[in-house]
């Protein structure tokens, strides 16, 4: 077993360039849901579609799974067992989801223009059983909707990420605990090998004119999808694991400043990256921040700002509240200002969700927290940096 690594370097207390980072993963995943993911409820269309600063599609959360590896081995190293660190993930998780999930049904009322339309008490439950509502766990909700008479999903649609995160957390901690650190990211990265050779998008890789690459690929994708590994991918979404994998190989570097741990996360990033079939580049981009930050010192205070880890500080609950209230604002805006630069219109709206957000990271969460602390008693030292 390896489950630790001497450290190279203090890992107490926060580390303000991985909250900056964070805070400029919520920037791209904030512009990408004013400027571009619903073009056909904008006053402005598709202006912004295909713009690189806005149009990113997913690569703002793809940067939070990497800075998720790189913390939860972080976390991992300080568990004493699997039941240990999945407790310490339940208290940093469930508190901003049960606030959050409250928030956005009691105000979802206000905002008629929603485009996850209009939802009810029992479309909580995907999210808070972290569970969702995709491919392997639709058979619950779809028991529970033949009893209540009522269909049942998600209350926002970008929770989807959460559900892949938790799925993570399942999959890397058991190979942790079970088979030892270098195990657990080889069997992460192994998921994610997996899951680009049964993708579809494999196919279409061409080797030379004749064509024979192409068809071996195509009878490993055959075989592949032929074993059932098509769906364990999609049920775990673990076409987003090399990026987790990535974020671990970070962390193994930072603490050793083992230049091969560095190039291994920089290789899994960076094919993740080109794994990804929307916003490449941004991907790519985003990716080489982070392995920068990572080597260059210098970097680290100009990603700890103050602007950019305030914003880290406020990211789980602003990612949880601000799609649909958000986009509901900038439509409303939109039709009462049709005028208005197209600019300007998401303005109010990212400042309202950015205030909210605040509201329940500085004080409903902590005190939500603090009384689930009180009322269940964890035997465990619940951790700063998470």
């Amino acid at each position: 077993m390896d489950h630790v690594i001497p450290p190279h370097r203090p890992q107490k207390g926060r580390l303000d360039f991985i909250d900056g980072l964070r805070g400029l993963a919520i920037v791209f995943v904030l512009l990408f849901h004013a400027f571009s993911r619903w073009p056909k409820l904008y006053v402005y269309g598709n202006k912004f579609v295909g713009n690189p600063l806005f149009d990113t599609n997913r690569a703002g959360v793809n940067l939070f799974f990497i800075i998720s590896g790189f913390v939860i081995l972080m976390t991992l190293r300080k568990s004493r067992s699997l039941s240990d660190f999945l407790v310490r993930r339940w208290y940093r998780l469930f508190p901003a989801m049960l606030v959050c999930s409250v928030l956005i049904l009691a105000t979802s009322g206000l905002f008629p223009e929603r485009p996850r339309g209009e939802i009810g008490f029992w479309d909580m439950l995907p999210g808070l059983t972290f569970i969702g509502d995709g491919i392997g766990s639709h058979h619950v909700w779809d028991a529970l909707a033949g009893y209540i008479g009522t269909p049942v999903s998600s209350i926002e649609e970008a929770f989807w990420s959460l559900y892949v995160e938790v799925r993570f957390y399942l999959v890397f901690g058991a190979a942790y605990f079970l088979l030892g650190e270098s195990a657990g990211i080889g069997l992460v990265l192994f998921l994610f090998l997996l899951s680009v050779l049964s993708s579809d998008k494999f196919l279409s890789l061409k080797f030379g004119s004749s064509n024979v690459g192409l068809y071996m690929v195509a009878r490993l994708h055959q075989f592949v999808a032929q074993a059932g590994v098509a769906d364990i991918s999609e049920f775990l979404t673990s076409k987003t694991y090399g990026f987790f994998a990535a974020g671990a190989l970070f962390f193994r570097f930072y603490t050793t400043q083992r230049m091969g741990y560095f190039w291994l996360a920089l290789a899994a990033g960076l094919l993740s990256s080109f794994s990804v079939s929307k916003a490449v580049g941004a991907n790519v981009g985003l990716t080489l921040l982070f392995g920068c930050a990572m080597f260059f010192d210098r970097l680290k205070p100009v990603l700890g700002n103050r602007v950019l880890v305030f914003i880290g500080f406020i990211s789980y609950p602003l990612y949880l509240l601000n799609e649909n209230m958000m986009v509901a604002m900038i439509v409303k805006i939109g039709k009462a200002f049709p005028d208005m630069p197209a600019l300007l219109i998401p303005v109010l709206p990212m400042v309202v969700v950015c205030g909210l957000a605040w509201v329940v990271a500085k004080f409903i969460e902590p005190a939500t927290k603090a009384f689930l602390q009180l009322r269940f008693k964890p035997a465990v030292d619940l951790p700063t940096t998470g």
